[in-house]
Protein backbone atom coordinates (compact mmCIF):
# COMPACT_ATOMS: atom_id res chain seq x y z
CA UNK A 1 0.00 0.00 0.00
CA UNK A 2 1.29 3.45 -0.94
CA UNK A 3 2.23 5.65 2.03
CA UNK A 4 3.32 9.28 2.37
CA UNK A 5 4.97 10.80 5.45
CA UNK A 6 5.37 14.53 6.12
CA UNK A 7 7.78 16.51 8.27
CA UNK A 8 7.98 20.26 8.90
CA UNK A 9 11.65 21.33 8.82
CA UNK A 10 11.53 24.25 11.24
CA UNK A 11 15.14 25.34 10.76
CA UNK A 12 14.51 26.11 7.09
CA UNK A 13 10.72 26.49 6.92
CA UNK A 14 9.53 23.87 4.44
CA UNK A 15 7.75 20.52 4.28
CA UNK A 16 9.69 17.35 3.50
CA UNK A 17 7.74 14.38 2.17
CA UNK A 18 8.72 10.72 1.83
CA UNK A 19 6.80 8.09 -0.12
CA UNK A 20 6.94 4.30 -0.27
CA UNK A 21 5.35 1.63 -2.48
CA UNK A 22 4.44 4.20 -5.14
CA UNK A 23 2.93 3.00 -8.40
CA UNK A 24 4.62 3.87 -11.68
CA UNK A 25 3.52 7.24 -13.07
CA UNK A 26 2.55 8.68 -9.67
CA UNK A 27 3.95 11.75 -7.89
CA UNK A 28 3.19 13.96 -4.88
CA UNK A 29 0.79 16.92 -5.22
CA UNK A 30 -0.68 19.39 -2.75
CA UNK A 31 -4.45 19.74 -2.38
CA UNK A 32 -5.70 23.30 -2.85
CA UNK A 33 -7.03 24.91 0.35
CA UNK A 34 -10.30 26.05 -1.14
CA UNK A 35 -11.15 23.33 -3.66
CA UNK A 36 -10.34 19.76 -4.66
CA UNK A 37 -7.79 20.88 -7.26
CA UNK A 38 -4.31 19.38 -7.10
CA UNK A 39 -1.31 21.72 -7.17
CA UNK A 40 1.94 20.41 -8.73
CA UNK A 41 5.09 20.85 -6.65
CA UNK A 42 7.94 22.49 -8.62
CA UNK A 43 10.64 19.95 -9.35
CA UNK A 44 8.26 17.01 -8.80
CA UNK A 45 5.78 17.41 -11.66
CA UNK A 46 6.70 14.00 -13.06
CA UNK A 47 7.61 10.69 -11.42
CA UNK A 48 11.31 10.56 -12.32
CA UNK A 49 12.31 11.38 -8.72
CA UNK A 50 10.75 8.10 -7.52
CA UNK A 51 13.14 5.14 -7.63
CA UNK A 52 12.09 1.59 -6.81
CA UNK A 53 8.72 2.84 -5.60
CA UNK A 54 10.25 5.19 -3.01
CA UNK A 55 11.53 8.75 -2.87
CA UNK A 56 11.50 11.98 -0.95
CA UNK A 57 11.48 15.67 -1.69
CA UNK A 58 10.57 19.14 -0.47
CA UNK A 59 7.67 21.55 -0.87
CA UNK A 60 8.85 25.12 -0.35
CA UNK A 61 5.45 26.68 -1.07
CA UNK A 62 3.01 25.26 1.49
CA UNK A 63 0.39 27.68 2.85
CA UNK A 64 1.55 28.86 6.28
CA UNK A 65 -0.55 28.79 9.44
CA UNK A 66 -3.15 26.29 8.15
CA UNK A 67 -3.71 22.56 7.80
CA UNK A 68 -2.51 21.28 4.43
CA UNK A 69 -2.95 17.93 2.65
CA UNK A 70 -0.57 16.20 0.23
CA UNK A 71 -1.53 13.19 -1.90
CA UNK A 72 0.20 10.62 -4.08
CA UNK A 73 -1.61 10.90 -7.40
CA UNK A 74 -1.08 10.16 -11.10
CA UNK A 75 1.16 12.68 -12.82
CA UNK A 76 -1.71 13.93 -14.97
CA UNK A 77 -4.29 14.18 -12.16
CA UNK A 78 -5.83 17.62 -11.60
CA UNK A 79 -8.48 16.85 -8.95
CA UNK A 80 -8.31 15.10 -5.58
CA UNK A 81 -9.81 11.64 -5.06
CA UNK A 82 -10.47 9.75 -1.82
CA UNK A 83 -8.61 6.79 -3.35
CA UNK A 84 -5.26 8.62 -3.26
CA UNK A 85 -2.83 7.99 -0.40
CA UNK A 86 -2.62 11.17 1.67
CA UNK A 87 -1.13 12.87 4.69
CA UNK A 88 -1.99 16.11 6.48
CA UNK A 89 0.18 18.58 8.38
CA UNK A 90 -0.48 21.94 10.08
CA UNK A 91 2.20 24.47 9.18
CA UNK A 92 3.31 27.13 11.70
CA UNK A 93 2.01 30.68 11.20
CA UNK A 94 2.78 34.14 12.51
CA UNK A 95 5.72 34.83 10.21
CA UNK A 96 6.97 34.39 6.66
CA UNK A 97 9.98 32.80 4.98
CA UNK A 98 12.33 34.05 2.30
CA UNK A 99 14.64 31.58 0.63
CA UNK A 100 16.91 30.66 -2.24
CA UNK A 101 15.46 27.26 -3.25
CA UNK A 102 18.86 26.15 -4.56
CA UNK A 103 20.46 26.73 -1.13
CA UNK A 104 17.94 26.07 1.66
CA UNK A 105 20.55 26.63 4.35
CA UNK A 106 20.25 30.38 3.67
CA UNK A 107 16.47 30.48 4.31
CA UNK A 108 15.36 33.18 6.78
CA UNK A 109 12.26 33.49 8.93
CA UNK A 110 10.95 37.03 8.41
CA UNK A 111 8.31 39.50 9.50
CA UNK A 112 6.62 41.20 6.54
CA UNK A 113 5.62 44.83 7.17
CA UNK A 114 3.92 45.52 3.84
CA UNK A 115 3.48 44.14 0.33
CA UNK A 116 2.09 47.32 -1.24
CA UNK A 117 0.30 47.27 -4.58
CA UNK A 118 0.77 44.33 -6.94
CA UNK A 119 0.62 45.03 -10.65
CA UNK A 120 -0.04 42.46 -13.39
CA UNK A 121 1.35 44.02 -16.58
CA UNK A 122 -0.18 43.14 -19.92
CA UNK A 123 2.03 41.79 -22.67
CA UNK A 124 0.35 43.34 -25.69
CA UNK A 125 0.63 45.95 -28.44
CA UNK A 126 -2.31 47.94 -29.80
CA UNK A 127 -2.07 49.17 -33.40
CA UNK A 128 -4.12 51.86 -35.10
CA UNK A 129 -4.78 50.76 -38.68
CA UNK A 130 -5.76 53.16 -41.44
CA UNK A 131 -9.33 52.53 -42.63
CA UNK A 132 -10.38 50.70 -39.46
CA UNK A 133 -12.52 52.33 -36.76
CA UNK A 134 -11.13 50.07 -34.04
CA UNK A 135 -7.44 49.29 -33.51
CA UNK A 136 -6.02 45.78 -33.62
CA UNK A 137 -4.27 44.15 -30.67
CA UNK A 138 -1.45 41.60 -30.61
CA UNK A 139 -1.41 39.98 -27.20
CA UNK A 140 -0.05 37.13 -25.13
CA UNK A 141 -0.54 35.75 -21.62
CA UNK A 142 -0.48 38.34 -18.84
CA UNK A 143 2.81 38.73 -17.02
CA UNK A 144 3.50 37.85 -13.38
CA UNK A 145 3.30 40.13 -10.38
CA UNK A 146 5.45 43.21 -9.93
CA UNK A 147 5.70 45.31 -6.81
CA UNK A 148 7.59 45.84 -3.57
CA UNK A 149 7.65 43.84 -0.33
CA UNK A 150 8.91 45.37 2.91
CA UNK A 151 10.53 43.21 5.58
CA UNK A 152 11.38 44.10 9.18
CA UNK A 153 15.09 43.59 9.95
CA UNK A 154 15.31 43.52 13.76
CA UNK A 155 19.07 43.48 14.34
CA UNK A 156 22.53 43.46 12.79
CA UNK A 157 22.81 39.67 12.66
CA UNK A 158 19.60 39.41 10.65
CA UNK A 159 20.77 42.17 8.31
CA UNK A 160 24.01 40.29 7.63
CA UNK A 161 22.06 37.10 6.96
CA UNK A 162 19.69 38.83 4.53
CA UNK A 163 22.57 40.55 2.77
CA UNK A 164 24.17 37.13 2.31
CA UNK A 165 20.92 35.80 0.84
CA UNK A 166 20.63 38.75 -1.54
CA UNK A 167 24.29 38.48 -2.53
CA UNK A 168 23.64 35.20 -4.37
CA UNK A 169 21.72 37.16 -7.01
CA UNK A 170 19.36 34.19 -7.41
CA UNK A 171 15.56 34.53 -7.49
CA UNK A 172 14.12 34.38 -3.97
CA UNK A 173 10.90 32.72 -2.84
CA UNK A 174 8.84 34.78 -0.34
CA UNK A 175 6.01 33.00 1.50
CA UNK A 176 3.57 34.48 4.01
CA UNK A 177 0.74 33.26 6.21
CA UNK A 178 -2.26 32.01 4.30
CA UNK A 179 -4.66 34.50 5.92
CA UNK A 180 -2.77 37.39 4.30
CA UNK A 181 -4.04 36.22 0.88
CA UNK A 182 -0.64 36.67 -0.76
CA UNK A 183 0.49 33.69 -2.81
CA UNK A 184 4.13 32.58 -2.52
CA UNK A 185 6.15 34.58 -5.02
CA UNK A 186 9.39 33.63 -6.77
CA UNK A 187 11.00 37.05 -7.05
CA UNK A 188 13.73 38.42 -9.24
CA UNK A 189 14.81 41.13 -6.80
CA UNK A 190 15.86 44.48 -8.23
CA UNK A 191 16.65 47.24 -5.76
CA UNK A 192 17.00 46.15 -2.14
CA UNK A 193 16.86 49.20 0.13
CA UNK A 194 17.57 49.20 3.88
CA UNK A 195 15.88 52.13 5.64
CA UNK A 196 16.77 52.64 9.29
CA UNK A 197 13.73 52.91 11.57
CA UNK A 198 13.75 56.31 13.25
CA UNK A 199 15.03 56.21 16.82
CA UNK A 200 16.50 52.70 16.51
CA UNK A 201 20.18 52.23 15.70
CA UNK A 202 20.02 48.58 14.65
CA UNK A 203 16.55 48.05 13.17
CA UNK A 204 15.70 48.52 9.51
CA UNK A 205 12.93 48.14 6.98
CA UNK A 206 14.12 46.29 3.88
CA UNK A 207 12.25 47.10 0.66
CA UNK A 208 12.56 44.52 -2.10
CA UNK A 209 11.46 45.61 -5.58
CA UNK A 210 10.55 42.44 -7.43
CA UNK A 211 9.30 40.85 -10.63
CA UNK A 212 7.68 37.43 -10.34
CA UNK A 213 9.61 34.81 -12.35
CA UNK A 214 9.44 31.08 -13.06
CA UNK A 215 10.65 28.63 -10.43
CA UNK A 216 14.24 27.39 -10.93
CA UNK A 217 13.13 23.97 -9.64
CA UNK A 218 10.55 23.75 -12.44
CA UNK A 219 13.12 24.87 -15.01
CA UNK A 220 15.42 22.06 -13.84
CA UNK A 221 12.57 19.57 -13.70
CA UNK A 222 14.15 17.10 -16.15
CA UNK A 223 16.35 15.53 -13.49
CA UNK A 224 18.56 12.64 -14.39
CA UNK A 225 18.43 11.24 -10.84
CA UNK A 226 16.44 12.09 -7.72
CA UNK A 227 18.68 14.55 -5.87
CA UNK A 228 17.72 16.90 -3.06
CA UNK A 229 19.77 19.01 -0.67
CA UNK A 230 19.33 16.24 1.93
CA UNK A 231 21.13 13.87 -0.45
CA UNK A 232 24.05 16.29 -0.53
CA UNK A 233 24.27 16.35 3.24
CA UNK A 234 24.07 12.55 3.20
CA UNK A 235 27.06 12.38 0.85
CA UNK A 236 25.69 12.32 -2.72
CA UNK A 237 27.34 12.16 -5.18
CA UNK A 238 30.34 10.79 -3.28
CA UNK A 239 33.65 10.34 -5.04
CA UNK A 240 37.15 9.57 -3.73
CA UNK A 241 38.55 12.63 -2.01
CA UNK A 242 35.19 14.17 -1.07
CA UNK A 243 34.84 15.39 2.54
CA UNK A 244 32.97 13.19 5.01
CA UNK A 245 30.38 14.35 5.77
CA UNK A 246 29.70 16.64 2.82
CA UNK A 247 29.26 20.29 3.88
CA UNK A 248 27.51 23.23 2.24
CA UNK A 249 30.85 25.07 2.15
CA UNK A 250 32.13 22.32 -0.15
CA UNK A 251 29.10 22.26 -2.48
CA UNK A 252 29.49 25.71 -4.16
CA UNK A 253 33.19 25.01 -4.66
CA UNK A 254 32.42 21.78 -6.51
CA UNK A 255 29.30 22.67 -8.54
CA UNK A 256 28.49 25.80 -10.52
CA UNK A 257 24.78 25.69 -9.65
CA UNK A 258 21.99 23.40 -8.49
CA UNK A 259 21.37 22.00 -11.97
CA UNK A 260 25.05 21.07 -12.22
CA UNK A 261 24.70 19.18 -8.94
CA UNK A 262 21.64 17.30 -10.21
CA UNK A 263 23.52 16.37 -13.39
CA UNK A 264 26.70 15.48 -11.46
CA UNK A 265 28.67 18.08 -13.47
CA UNK A 266 31.55 19.21 -11.27
CA UNK A 267 33.60 22.33 -11.82
CA UNK A 268 36.78 20.28 -11.63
Amino acid sequence: MTTIDLDWIDAYGYVQFAVRDVLAGYTVKRVDQFSTSLIPIPGYEDSSWVSGGAGYGEDYRPPLGVTVTWVVAPVGATADSPTYARATLTTPGGYGWIRDVSNPALARRVTVADTGDESLPAYQHVYDVSGRRLPLVVHDVREGRRGSAVLVVPDRAERRALEGLLATGNPLLLSMCSDLVWQPCMMAVGDAVFARIEGKLSTWLLRLDYIEVDDPLRMAGDRVVAVTWADVLAGYPAQPGDPTPVTWQWVPLSFVDWLALILGDRTQ
